[in-house]
């Protein structure tokens, strides 16, 4: 078993989703869909889009999150742009990964003093022979690109930086965040 894994099973119940007045904690790592939350933990793009649908006027989705699958991520954010309310991502001490994708779909992305908000190329798990794993080094390739193409859209920057930006895994402080224009205010 791998470390991820093993970490997410040792977590499970450890996160905290919630939503309340106006808010939704979204303190867990994002699953794929509700067998991967019930059997690793996390929070199910289906438990997001209830407590999303829930939800009346403006909303604040409060993040710490080490991320998750870049899958369940996007069907959040297809729910969060069908929201008829301005929707902000207060990012309260991490958005990596998946989660830093969910934040940068949000109308306005408030960081805390000492948050960090990470991103980097996608990753997964592949069995089998040569044709494969070609397959699947064929589609992280191009998770990459729809992810690089949202960060972009977010700051008006180019696919090719927030690509490279991925490869080198970078963590941004809640102010180099918001000079990238990742964030709109800290």
């Amino acid at each position: 078993m791998n470390r991820n894994m093993k970490m997410r099973l040792a977590n499970r119940g450890i996160g905290e989703f919630r939503a309340e007045a106006g808010v939704i904690w979204l303190y867990d790592v994002i699953a794929q869909d509700d067998d991967d939350a019930e059997w690793g933990g996390g929070v199910s793009p289906r438990q997001f889009i209830d407590a999303l649908q829930g939800s009346t006027g403006a909303l604040t989705i409060r993040v710490n999150s080490p991320g998750g699958s870049v899958f369940g991520a996007q069907a959040m954010v297809a729910a969060m742009r069908a929201h008829e309310h301005p929707i902000t991502v207060q990012i309260d001490s991490l958005a990596a990964s998946a989660a830093s994708v969910i934040a940068c779909a949000a109308s306005h992305v408030q960081m805390a003093p000492g948050s960090m908000m990470m991103i980097h190329k996608a990753w997964g798990f592949a069995m089998g022979n040569e044709a494969e794993m070609r397959q699947t080094a064929d589609l992280l390739e191009k998770v990459d690109g729809q992810i690089a193409a949202s960060y972009a859209a977010k700051t008006g920057g180019d696919v090719d930086e927030y690509l490279d930006l991925m490869a080198a895994e970078t963590w941004f402080t809640a102010d180099e965040a918001l000079t990238a224009k990742l964030a709109d205010e800290v």
